[in-house]
């Protein structure tokens, strides 16, 4: 923000439309949300329309768009592939490739161990992002700490001053650039040292990928957004993202030849001053995608206290009004906001990471995962694929650490089909560490990976004290009691046996019964005659 704020750009202009009351996966609710957009795009004045989706509806956007005539009026539509859950689903491709790597005991160092797995999917999208940078901090500190500066390289860095004067020149220094050379050399000589270092410098390079095209967005830098595309493609074929590794290509090819469906002045607009990103707030290094901007606006609104999923229930006539009026209703929110000068959603020109209890609480963490790398150092001279949090080393199978090569060595047998005859077969993932934990067998086919911290977890509670906790090791790893079965077959058990294990019950004696009486009850239950005493209750 430091080094954009006099940077100039335009804000965007959030208008409400009609909703569709249709299922939105079907062809013709797609199809009817293009027209109204060539409608709306039309009647505003533009000559040209784009049309945000998530990943299913892109893919049925994008067919009807392909197939349709110039007589339909959506041939020229330009649909776009939603950025922020291109994010998400790349977060998912971190969380699989890293899995048992020792990054599930690291999140958990900094956020609660029930969170960590969302995190790690991409649906905690807010936590994982501070998570991954912050690891990612902590790593770079730990490769800063091996390489030899000379007097004169660590006095630059001294110089290096990130106050309100920081400028553009002052980190394109020719003497800083030499630093940060120096930097990614040794990133690169760490990957040689063994698959361990290699699989969380790659780490590191995935982390960095995925703050490049938030920058992207940030700063409206088109070239640097569709770079940064072509760059997550390999690691989604790799981590089993297919689909968005096929559409993602099919995405970049439209967006590479965007100048077709739009003039000089539309085209220079969109890719050189940043118009394809939305600016909400005062700020220049604050813009955002489109479908994040869809989930801050009007889901926000669907789930607020008045919005359509609160109240009475969801019913026809109660969606029917609400779609109706919300258009009107938010243009006059709007304006009362601006009227009393007072933003209900809290926003604030400054952002909450820049402030002081969150920077100091930043500062925090990275030291305590930094003390963590130290203990479990990633770039220890190695032949071994080896988990930092539990010591299990990985088989010749696992190849996690070489996602990027084989992503990449995999493109050229993609691109050169169509788009229906692109195959992906599960051999083109990549096992993480995860795979080399103990395995149970449940069928033919079916094959179940043994947490060893649940299985302890459980032995734990089940224990009556620590004297039994030793004839758990006597069984055999099972998904069941072998001792229910023999040589072929289930054995047959006796019912009879079961008697031995019954109590009888024997008959209670009836001499000094006290009976009781719940008073309060027959206060409740009983209708008294009006006006009547206690002495003429029990009379």
């Amino acid at each position: 923000e430091l080094l954009t704020r006099n940077k100039p750009f335009e804000l965007a202009q959030i208008i409400y439309l009609p909703i569709i009351d249709a299922p939105p996966s079907d062809y013709d609710t797609i199809y009817t949300s293009l027209k109204v957009a060539v409608e709306k795009s039309a009647a505003a004045g533009q000559d040209f329309c784009m049309v945000t989706f998530d990943l299913p509806l892109f893919v049925k956007a994008r067919d009807i768009v392909a197939s349709c005539s110039e007589i339909c009026g959506v041939k020229n539509v330009i649909v776009r592939l939603g950025g922020f859950h291109l994010v998400m689903s790349f977060l998912g491709c971190i969380g699989y490739i890293m899995a048992g790597s020792g990054i599930e005991d690291i999140c958990s160092l900094i956020y609660a161990k029930g969170s960590v797995d969302k995190m790690l999917s991409g649906k905690a999208y807010a936590r994982a992002i501070r998570c991954h940078s912050l690891i990612r901090l902590a790593l770079a500190l730990l490769v800063l700490k091996d390489i030899e500066f000379s007097d004169v390289e660590n006095q630059i860095l001294e110089n290096v001053s990130f106050d309100e004067n920081i400028t553009e020149e002052n980190l394109t220094d020719g003497q800083l650039n030499f630093l940060k050379q120096k930097f990614n050399q040794q990133l690169q000589e760490l990957k040689e040292n063994d698959p361990t270092a290699k699989l969380y410098v790659q780490y590191f390079e995935m982390v960095s990928l995925l703050f490049q095209f938030i920058h992207a967005e940030r700063s409206g830098d088109w070239n640097m957004h569709l770079n940064s595309i072509r760059k997550m493609i390999p690691f989604f074929i790799t981590a089993g993202h297919f689909n968005y590794a096929k559409n993602s290509y099919i995405y970049l090819q439209d967006m590479y030849t965007i100048s077709t469906k739009l003039n000089q002045e539309n085209y220079h607009s969109y890719t050189d001053k940043g118009c394809f990103t939305l600016w909400r707030s005062q700020q220049f290094y604050s813009g955002i995608w489109s479908d994040m901007t869809i989930e801050q606006t009007y889901m926000r609104n669907i789930h607020s206290r008045e919005g359509l999923t609160h109240g009475r229930g969801v019913t026809p006539a109660s969606t029917a009004r609400w779609i109706t009026s919300i258009p009107l209703q938010i243009v006059i929110a709007e304006q009362l906001e601006t009227f009393c000068k007072f933003k209900m959603d809290g926003t604030s020109h400054q952002h909450k990471d820049a402030g002081v209890s969150r920077v100091q609480k930043d500062a925090d963490d990275v030291k305590i995962l930094l003390e963590w790398f130290e203990e479990h150092c990633p770039f220890v001279q190695s032949n071994d694929l080896i988990s930092l949090s539990n010591g299990v080393i990985g088989s010749s199978e696992i190849d996690c650490h070489e996602a990027q090569e084989k992503g990449i060595a995999l493109i050229p047998q993609v691109i050169k089909e169509t788009y229906g005859n692109i195959k992906f077969p599960k051999k083109m993932k990549v096992l993480p560490l995860k795979s080399a934990f103990s395995k149970v067998s449940l069928g033919s086919d079916d094959v179940v990976v043994v947490d060893s911290e649940t299985l302890f977890r459980r032995m734990l509670l089940c224990k009556p004290s620590d004297a039994e906790f030793e004839e758990y090791f006597d069984f055999e790893l099972a998904p069941y009691p072998t001792s229910i079965f023999d040589g072929f077959n289930m054995r047959k058990n006796k019912k009879s046996d079961l008697y031995e294990f019954f109590t009888p019950v024997e008959d209670t004696s009836i001499n000094n019964i006290h009976h009781v009486i719940d008073g309060g009850y027959l206060l409740h239950k009983i209708v008294w005659n009006t006006n009547e005493t206690f002495a003429e209750i029990y009379i």
